[in-house]
């Protein structure tokens, strides 16, 4: 069932006064891909990946991934 244009509106609005909220974004894409709107599926989910790649290489996260050896 494809959904209605009003709720793909009211979504991407949603996703541009919450872009940091991963689940609506996430929620957008799959509406989006289930209306045949494969390239702005995409387009709506890519900035999930730039912001996941930065997290796995701030300081933090590279610190708990290291091996601790016994003293």
């Amino acid at each position: 069932m494809e959904p209605e244009p009003t709720v793909l509106d009211s979504l991407r609005k949603a996703v541009e006064a919450m872009p940091d909220d991963v689940p609506l974004r996430l929620h957008l894409a799959t509406m989006l891909l289930q209306a045949g709107q494969r390239d702005e599926a995409v387009r709506r989910i890519r900035p999930l990946r730039a912001s996941t790649r930065r997290m796995r290489t701030t300081p933090s996260t590279r610190a708990s991934r290291s091996p601790t050896w016994p003293a």
